[in-house]
């Protein structure tokens, strides 16, 4: 999965003997091209909360206003590359199902073949593939929670950067310059930003050596608007290997407006909103699948 918050976010690892903890060192390179054919292993649960509540001289308690948590799995096969990442998938749901505000919703696409592409404005589509339908456009909502193909880069850049050698500990910058390009994409003018990556250690997963990056990224929107991004993924040590084959994705996004001092119920107060949003990804090559 790429950047914000969409499911799709090659050289011989440089090391030396011994473990990551004793010294092990990689030359990593995060962008990983995909080619039209190749499957996938697709798991994902996504959880949305948006909260508001009043302070001034009247406080409040966080009021929830939309719940939404889903899960899906299926494999996915790319169909369509632009600069070796994907611009069209198709999708074969095994299970695609979840709660709104905690009532239970299904919206029966168990067993479907969905087609997901980027249209000429740039959005991401979905429609069936046996009938040529389009996908409601409440199911697109919930399922763009999921899948955002985004904006295509030049091939090679990726917003986990360009490190060189790293060891665990070792630090560095992301490529802000791809979160602002998607932020305004979604219309957000981003005014400040700041970030960092962290190699945290070696990790296991699935058969598969890989390292686990923590990336931290913070950002201040006009009008006072905060965004914080955190991201655990894991990449495999194999620059070969398409990464991050997980990925933990949290969004929280801060804003608040002064209510109009017309109306004597709300004069001075302030309105709080938090918008929260946790992705939880696995995307893993058939072939290597166990």
């Amino acid at each position: 999965m790429h950047a914000i918050p969409a499911l799709l976010l090659a050289l011989s690892p440089f090391c030396l003997a011994g473990s990551l903890f004793a010294g092990e060192e990689f030359k990593p390179d995060f962008f990983r091209g995909v080619k039209v054919g190749q499957e996938f292993r697709c798991e994902a649960k996504a959880d949305y909360l948006a909260e508001h509540c009043l302070s001034g001289s009247i406080e409040s308690a966080k009021t929830p206003l939309k719940n939404i948590q889903l899960e899906l799995t299926g494999v996915l096969t790319i169909t369509q590359t632009a600069e070796a990442q994907p611009s069209a998938l198709e999708l074969k749901v095994e299970k695609f199902a979840g709660f709104e505000n905690g009532v239970k919703y299904q919206p029966g696409f168990d067993g479907e073949t969905l087609f997901i592409r980027r249209d000429d404005s740039g959005k991401t589509v979905f429609s069936f593939k046996a009938s040529g339908n389009a996908v409601a456009a409440k199911d697109a909502s919930l399922l763009g929670m999921i899948f955002d193909l985004g904006t295509i880069e030049p091939a090679g850049k990726t917003i986990w950067g360009h490190p060189g050698v790293i060891h665990a500990g070792s630090t560095w910058i992301p490529d802000l310059e791809i979160f602002r390009n998607q932020l305004l994409r979604l219309k957000c003018r981003p005014e400040k930003l700041e970030g960092k990556i962290t190699l945290k250690r070696k990790k296991g997963f699935r058969g598969t050596d890989c390292m686990l990056l923590e990336m931290n990224i913070n950002c201040l929107l006009s009008g006072g608007e905060t965004c914080a991004v955190t991201s655990l993924a894991v990449f495999p040590v194999d620059n070969a290997i398409y990464g991050p084959v997980k990925n933990n994705l949290s969004i929280l996004r801060k804003r608040q407006v002064k209510l109009p001092e017309t109306e004597p119920l709300t004069a001075g107060q302030i309105m709080q909103s938090e918008e929260k949003i946790q992705l939880e990804t696995v995307m893993f090559p058939l072939k290597l699948d166990k």
